[in-house]
């Protein structure tokens, strides 16, 4: 049983290496192409990497990614302590036995002679912590760049939400049909309470009623006209079902 959590426990940490190696490639693309645009940040970069980061931590965390995308994986044991809050379970990691003289930075090597023993949880969660400060640094730079990579993108996920919206919105289409459900009674799912007093202040089952409850959930703009025609549907049969009883 053990063998197995530890075997999970080595491919997780694998796992992270491979993610974390793709954001190494992302963030180099991502420099390359804003310096090509206009906006080299290098210097900025740089300073603040050294703000948000502790460096040895950095370095060390860096090489033992190397470690485990391009050489083996990570060999981790299991730590157990027992106190008077319970059992608490640590992976430990013997960092010296990972040193390679030849590719680690001074960094790294001094980081991993001073924590012989490095519990990876509470390293990567203090490492976590200090990247997505970094971060939000980073992205801020990147989102006033106005990247022609990065319009492109937006492009094509604003293209994508919009299409599986749609695809959402009609299987709701589907069931509101089928079962004659009462549309203002599901508003809430949908709309704050807010934007409900915005709809309730219009004349009920108005064509500008229902054209504001569209504006304000359909947030990726994938209501087109038959699903417009089938909302407005609802909403008359139900009206007249009210005019009827």
């Amino acid at each position: 049983m053990l063998e197995r959590e530890e075997w999970e426990a080595k491919k997780c940490l694998h796992r992270v290496a491979v993610a974390a190696s793709t954001l190494v490639d992302m963030s180099r693309v991502m420099r390359t192409n804003m310096a090509k645009a206009g906006t080299d940040i290098t210097r900025e970069y740089a300073a603040e990497l050294a703000r948000s980061l502790d460096k040895e931590q950095h370095d060390f965390v860096i090489a033992l990614r190397n470690v485990a995308s391009h050489a083996r994986l990570l060999e981790p044991s299991w730590s157990i302590r027992y106190d008077a809050s319970g059992t608490a379970v640590s992976i430990m990691l013997a960092a010296e036995d990972y040193i390679d003289p030849k590719r680690w930075t001074s960094g790294a090597i001094a980081y991993a002679r001073t924590h012989t023993k490095v519990d990876l949880v509470a390293l990567l969660a203090s490492y976590e912590r200090a990247a997505a400060e970094f971060n939000q640094w980073l992205i801020r730079h990147v989102e006033i760049s106005r990247l022609p990579m990065l319009e492109n993108y937006r492009e094509c996920d604003a293209a994508r939400r919009r299409v599986s919206a749609r695809s959402h919105y009609g299987l709701l289409m589907q069931a509101a049909e089928q079962r004659r459900i009462d549309p203002y009674a599901v508003l809430p799912n949908f709309l704050s309470d807010e934007e409900i007093a915005r709809v309730h202040a219009q004349r009920r089952g108005s064509a500008q009623q229902i054209d504001l409850i569209i504006t304000l959930a359909d947030k990726h703009d994938a209501v087109d006209d038959d699903l417009r025609h089938r909302i407005t549907a609802i909403f008359a049969a139900h009206l007249a079902g009210e005019a009827g009883s």
